[in-house]
């Protein structure tokens, strides 16, 4: 009976807003879990090049306006530098890193989003080559 049908999708939809707090146009459920979000930023957060000469771009996605916080540490887990500790605007990012006075080494770059687990990238950087 397509009425028992429409009843069963409202109640879906009901059900599925309720507990995750989105429903799209048409009733098509849109459903954004914290797994979800972790798995993108983490597969968008790049470090290139990577050995780094000179300057790498980092760069990250933000599905919402977060504090964001993108830190360069040693191996020995001293800061050597902070890149950027500010609310940032959803969307793609692209931060700049001088390591030209680096030593070479194996680095490692930190990247926390507000309400999140860090993230870190190990980069090795070559100076002096």
């Amino acid at each position: 009976n397509p009425e028992d049908i429409l009843n069963v999708t409202i109640l879906v939809n009901k059900v599925a807003e309720k507990k995750y707090g989105a429903i799209g146009e048409n009733g098509a459920m849109e459903i954004t879990t914290t797994a979800a979000s972790r798995a993108t930023l983490e597969n968008a957060f790049k470090v290139n090049p990577n050995p780094v000469r000179q300057s790498a771009k980092v760069e990250f996605v933000l599905l919402k306006r977060k504090q964001v916080s993108v830190m360069i540490y040693d191996q020995s887990g001293k800061k050597m530098t902070t890149l950027v500790n500010r609310k940032m605007n959803k969307g793609m990012h692209e931060l700049n890193w001088d390591a030209s006075n680096l030593p070479s080494g194996v680095y490692y770059v930190n990247l926390l989003v507000e309400g999140d687990k860090p993230f870190t990238k190990s980069v090795v950087v070559q100076t002096g080559l």
